[in-house]
């Protein structure tokens, strides 16, 4: 009964803790919380009369499962049931956190590095596996621009690591208040916390990449066009709202355009319809008295113009190609991938710069399950019943770079698609291989208004710090901005009355350049890696 008590006691401090962090993400954005959240948990924890049960840092699988799926409960996707299979994905990390936390204890490590690293440490191993990041505390600091900048150090995770070592620092001191043994003990971590935040505070007032104004002008489209629209009655109607918004930034004459992701029909290959075929005809939506829209008319058609834009790309499956075959979720004979297409003067530039995503979205491009695993059938069915398709898309291989004119000289773009904002490794693969400054093209509209909107906005923010490069994100629904090197955010689409989400239009920005390169990109996640392996040591030789 005793040990029922006990387990239940550390649920209930779980749930309180995360339940705080939930409530500092969006919606309810109060980010303040984010810092006192770990504090019910940790002091449940660290209470000596506790400490004996090996098990009770296991139920940190609980909290990572209750966040990640708060998350997703606020997104108001069109497959509710994901709320609860996406969690599960980042369980093993969560059951290694929470058995790290255990060890660590027993053996004495000082709490204020041991959970902020060993949390870090599982997280950093959690994003470069899966994703599943936008829960991570460090997001909910943003605002704050001094701290939101240590991400070009450490990613997100060093601010996490700062917040989570100071609720440490101070949940020990709290459970030790009595025990004048640990008292000095106590006192020290909090000392060492507060001075590796103020130092923190300090570099991220200080730090300013140095920036060249002479950057492309970029326009972005932002049409609008809702989910179940563009599910009835295909990318037609998208394509005449695209043409309109654009004939509104032509003058000065741009020279880069940033279309969403899947804006244009699918092609498949090799067949006549190919994305030439399809510029050149007229939209099924666009007859207004005598006027005819083609699909061409959205994109930039003037020499040296480029312009970005999203796409399926269907390759045929060779006739008794038997792996290939197996892999055809919907059997149409095609393998599918979703491409960011880049041309030149309105013309499809070659395969170089034809970028196919590579970390594709669980579920929604694709189901992760092997085949023949039990299940993935009715899961394949019932996605294809509700969003109307079946998530078989192939990833691609190989980054995506572009050149585009400015002012300045000649600038090299990186591509990048919706999802794939999450993952900082490759936005510093292409800064490493070149990059003057990344796009990242989007379809947020199957989550309406909702917060994944912000999530992933802010998660943009974050990429363009870590990497000392602008960000330009555009969605067909929204959020589309840009971010420069430093993190401010430099245009917006918004309509009169401030609103982002769900409104059409359209923005003409130039994009500062910046050659920083930033420790993050410099370095990578090997810093984490040496910070976790020291905790591990400590943790084995600890007595």
């Amino acid at each position: 009964m005793m040990m029922k008590t006990r387990h239940r006691g550390d649920a209930v401090a779980m749930v309180a803790s995360w339940a705080l962090l939930a409530a500092a993400f969006h919606p309810i954005n109060a980010w303040p919380l984010a810092w006192i959240a770990p504090l019910p948990w940790m002091i449940r924890h660290m209470d000596p009369r506790v400490a004996g049960d090996p098990r009770s840092g296991r139920i940190w699988m609980l909290g990572e499962f209750l966040i990640v799926a708060s998350t997703l409960a606020w997104l108001r996707t069109l497959a509710p049931p994901l709320i609860f299979l996406v969690p599960l994905l980042g369980m093993p990390t969560a059951w290694l956190t929470g058995r790290w936390l255990d060890i660590g204890r027993a053996r004495g490590v000082a709490p204020w590095f041991l959970y902020p690293t060993v949390v870090t440490s599982c997280a950093v191993l959690r994003d470069l596996l899966i994703g599943l990041s936008w829960a991570n505390p460090g997001y909910t600091q943003a605002s704050i621009a001094s701290l939101m900048r240590l991400a070009a150090i450490g990613r997100v995770h060093l601010i996490s690591w700062l917040m989570l070592s100071l609720a440490a620092a101070v949940s020990y001191a709290f459970v030790r208040r009595r025990d004048r043994e640990h008292q000095s003990r106590a006192r020290r971590g909090v000392y060492a916390s507060l001075i590796c935040l103020g130092v923190g505070l300090a570099v991220g007032t200080l730090w300013r990449p140095e920036v060249d104004l002479a950057g492309p002008l970029a326009v972005a489209v932002q049409p609008n066009v809702p989910q179940a629209e563009r599910l009835r009655e295909g990318p037609g109607r998208q394509a005449v709202v695209q043409a309109g918004i654009l004939e509104r930034f032509l003058d000065p004459a741009p020279d880069l355009l940033v279309l969403p992701e899947t804006c244009f029909p699918g092609v498949r290959e090799p067949s006549e319809r190919t994305l030439e075929y399809i510029l050149d005809r007229p939209s099924a939506f666009s007859r207004t008295g005598d006027t005819v829209v083609h699909f061409r008319d959205s994109v930039l058609r003037g020499p040296g113009q480029v312009t970005v834009l999203g796409v399926t790309v269907g390759k045929a499956i060779v006739k008794g190609d038997v792996e290939a075959e197996a892999r055809d979720e919907d059997h149409d004979g095609y393998l599918s991938e979703n491409v960011a297409w880049v041309l030149n003067g309105g013309v499809p530039t070659t395969h170089d710069v034809r970028y196919g995503k590579r970390i594709l979205c669980p579920f929604g491009e694709y189901v992760p399950w092997p085949a023949g695993f039990p299940g993935k059938e009715t899961v394949t069915r019932w996605i294809a019943e509700v969003g109307g398709y079946v998530p078989d898309l192939e990833p691609g291989t190989a980054m995506g770079l572009f050149n585009v004119r400015s002012p300045g000289g000649e600038r090299r773009g990186a591509l990048s698609i919706c999802f794939e904002a999450i993952f900082p490794r490759f936005f510093r693969e292409s800064v490493v291989a070149g990059a003057d400054f990344v796009v990242n093209i989007s379809n947020d509209a199957w989550f309406f208004d909702s917060e994944e909107l912000d999530l992933m906005d802010v998660a943009t923010q974050f990429r363009a710090v870590e990497c000392s490069r602008t960000v330009i994100r555009v969605s067909n629904s929204g959020i589309s901005t840009i971010f420069g090197p430093d993190g401010r955010r430099l245009a917006v689409v918004e309509d009169g009355a401030g609103a982002r989400k769900e409104v059409a239009g359209g923005f003409a920005e130039r994009l500062p350049i910046s050659r920083e390169i930033t420790p993050f990109v410099r370095f990578g996640d090997w810093p984490w890696a040496i910070l976790g392996g020291l905790a591990l040591l400590l943790c084995i030789r600890r007595r």
